[in-house]
C-alpha cells in the first residue's frame, strides 16, 4: 500500500513540474489560439481544398464554379471545423462552415451568401 502512495506521489509531483500548454513556446507576433478557439489559416492544404469543393457540391450553384478560398479558419473540435469564404466564378461569395468527423464525414452546418 506504501508503494502505491508514493507512486500516486511521484506521478501528482511529475504533473505539477510538467510544461502546460500555456507555458509553452510562443512565436512572436503570432496570436496564442484559446483551446477550441478559431485558429486562422494562412495556406490552403488538401484538407481544406477537400472540405471548401465538398461544400461547393452541397450549394449547387448553377452556372457558377469554384474560383477561390479565402478567409479560412479551422477549429478542433471533435472532429475538425473549416470556416471559409468560397469566391464563385460568377463574382458571388459564400461563407460556409464545413464540420468533418474524424471518420471523413462532412456536413454542412452553415452557408450564407455575402
Amino acid at each position: 500500500m506504501k508503494k502505491l502512495a508514493l507512486a500516486a506521489a511521484a506521478f501528482g509531483a511529475a504533473c505539477l513540474l510538467a510544461p502546460s500548454a500555456a507555458s509553452a513556446q510562443t512565436i512572436p507576433g503570432k496570436p496564442v489560439p484559446s483551446v477550441g478557439g478559431w485558429k486562422p489559416q494562412d495556406k490552403i492544404t488538401p484538407d481544406i481544398e477537400a472540405a471548401a469543393i465538398w461544400a461547393f457540391n452541397q450549394l449547387d450553384v448553377p452556372g457558377a464554379e469554384l474560383a477561390e478560398i479565402v478567409d479560412v479558419y479551422t477549429q478542433v473540435v471533435a472532429g475538425t471545423n473549416y470556416r471559409m469564404t468560397l469566391v464563385f466564378t460568377d463574382g458571388n461569395l459564400w461563407e460556409v462552415v464545413v464540420y468533418r468527423k474524424w471518420d471523413g464525414a462532412y456536413t454542412l452546418t452553415s452557408s450564407q451568401e455575402k
